[in-house]
């Protein structure tokens, strides 16, 4: 089928260059299948497509028929989509990661006062033997005086 298409537009291209008044251009679009002239059109850049588009209205028509420019919205409008998803991603990955970083954080801070505070209750704890140890002395001095 390609091949057969292909021997079309050739020999339509060496009768042009042959015979330079023909009177209608050669319509692209009633050479070709649909599905291979969408595949032809989706290799042409933007402005080409355009320039393409303002040459002649059957072909207009075939550009519009053929959701040419739907295609190619979707197309960036999906890679933007990914793009925002996988910025949305690292975002959030960024995210999670500092709230560990901020648990682990706080966990670092609670063992410090942990160890602050234990370090504390020992010292009354050393405090108040010692006192009571004086105390008992005392009393215990008192006593056998």
């Amino acid at each position: 089928m390609f091949s057969k298409t292909k021997k079309i537009i050739t020999s339509l291209i060496k009768s042009k260059k042959r015979d330079d008044k023909i009177n209608c251009p050669p319509y692209l679009g009633s050479l070709l299948p649909p599905p291979i002239l969408s595949i032809i059109l989706s290799y042409m850049d933007t402005i080409s497509l355009t320039k393409l588009e303002q040459c002649c209205h059957l072909l207009r028509h075939t550009i519009v028929s053929t959701s040419e420019y739907k295609r190619r919205v979707r197309r960036i409008m999906g890679s933007h989509a990914i793009l925002e998803e996988e910025q949305e991603e690292d975002q959030e990955n960024q995210d999670e990661e500092e709230m560990e970083e901020d648990e682990v954080m706080e966990e670092e801070e609670d063992k410090q006062l942990l160890v602050v505070k234990s370090q504390l209750i020992s010292d009354e704890e050393e405090r108040t033997n010692v006192k009571n140890s004086l105390n008992y002395k005392v009393k215990l001095w008192k006593f056998i005086n």
